[in-house]
């Protein structure tokens, strides 16, 4: 909860910051830290599972997401240059690690100093093909970004890949998904609200804040998945890109993209983004029919 108070009624207010979410912290909450700087978050240990809570009290946004990184034992933040540095003990496979989080990213960050991996390592220096040094990654497959460019992805082989170009500065670790999906759409209709009633999603748009490949959209379900069959990848290299350097990121609105999906009473919205570069996605605009 959180103790607030309240001007208009000159009391104490403790607010349920946990209301839309109660579900979450049924099986109890393991450790809570605060990170206040760069941004206001509330990290915490669920089971094995880190959650953060995003909590901006000046525009009054609390939510939650899960934090996919490995069975997390411990967290803990710490002052690091002017900003609180989150660190954190991971189980994976019986092995212990000690790992933090990097800077948050900042959309005038160079491509090639991003880092949207876990468990990374990060190489400048000389030119060189042979990244050695991953033993903790062995037998993993691992993203790669060389020098801002997504490469293939690789199965660590002791301890090294051997990347497709030479690279004076890449980074490399377990790749990371972000996963996003609406609640059940509410279009409107003639004679009322359009719940339960059979909607189809006919194009979106996408507003966008320097945003790189891999962001997948389309029709989500129950089971926090695409509907098979019901997505599409959003195009993001153009003609005027040049094609030996990575695809320009993408700011602003798209184009009206074509969605899949077909007719249902539940539609949800999923997208999804897995390759190791920026995706900020500020507002989604729809087209939507609703049968009346």
């Amino acid at each position: 909860r959180e103790l607030r108070f309240q001007e208009d009624t000159q009391r104490n207010y403790a607010r349920d910051l946990n209301k839309v979410a109660e579900h979450l912290s049924d099986g109890g909450i393991k450790q809570i830290v605060y990170q206040a700087e760069p941004y206001q978050i509330i990290w915490v240990i669920i089971g094995s599972e880190l959650y953060a809570m995003t909590y901006e009290t000046d525009e009054d946004v609390f939510a939650w997401s899960r934090q996919s990184v490995g069975n997390v034992q411990s967290i803990a933040t710490i002052p690091n240059n002017g900003n609180d540095r989150l660190w954190m003990m991971v189980e994976r496979e019986g092995n212990y690690y000690i790992e933090y989080l990097t800077k948050f990213y900042r959309r005038n960050d160079a491509l090639d100093s991003v880092c949207f991996v876990d468990s990374s390592l990060e190489y400048s220096g000389p030119e060189i093909q042979t990244l050695t040094g991953l033993g903790h990654l062995e037998g993993k497959t691992v993203s790669v970004l060389n020098q801002g460019s997504v490469g293939p992805q690789q199965v660590v082989t002791g301890g090294q890949i051997t990347l497709q170009f030479p690279t004076t500065k890449c980074v490399v670790g377990l790749p990371m998904k972000s996963e996003w999906q609406s609640m059940r759409f509410e279009g409107g209709s003639n004679d009322g609200v359009g719940q339960g009633k059979s909607k189809f999603v006919n194009e979106v748009i996408f507003r966008l804040d320097n945003t790189g490949a891999g962001l997948q959209y389309g029709r989500g379900n129950l089971d926090l998945e695409f509907d098979q069959g019901y997505h599409g990848m959003l195009p993001v290299r153009d003609t005027n890109d040049n094609m030996d350097a990575p695809p320009s990121l993408l700011s602003g609105d798209t184009n009206r993209q074509p969605t899949m999906g077909g007719k249902s009473t539940q539609y949800m919205f999923r997208i999804e983004h897995s390759e190791p570069v920026p995706c900020t996605i500020i507002a989604l605009i729809f087209g939507v029919d609703t049968n009346q």
